[in-house]
């Protein structure tokens, strides 16, 4: 009885790793842990990134300042900021703002054909 009590004993003992090795395991896993945190976190602010340019782009496509900044301009009409579309809308004396890149102009409409 008692030899295999110290059998199970010895068993035992060799399964029991000294406590120094153990924080040296646990200290290996954790900056195994570590780079592969600051990997991933890498990772997703790349693709943040990627998606914040991406839709940067879309709304410059769509922005009327990018508009102006093509070449073209907005013509409104000054008391009511109404955007003008076609020629049709427009009426003799009718004053209007046309918005250019750097700035206002102020016009009087004479003649719409």
């Amino acid at each position: 009885y008692c030899q295999r009590l110290e059998q199970r004993l010895d068993g035992l003992i060799k399964h029991i790793r000294h406590p120094g090795q153990q924080i040296e395991n646990q200290l290996q896993t954790l900056s195994v842990l570590i780079t592969r945190l600051k990997n991933t976190m890498q990772q997703v602010l790349k693709t943040k990134d990627l998606a914040l340019k991406n839709a940067l782009r879309a709304l410059e496509t769509v922005s009327p300042l990018a508009t102006l900044n093509r070449g073209y301009a907005i013509l409104s009409l000054t008391d009511s900021d109404h955007v003008v579309r076609s020629i049709q809308e427009m009426h003799h004396g009718d004053k209007v703002q046309i918005r250019l890149q750097d700035g206002i102009l102020k016009a009087e409409i004479y003649d719409t054909n």
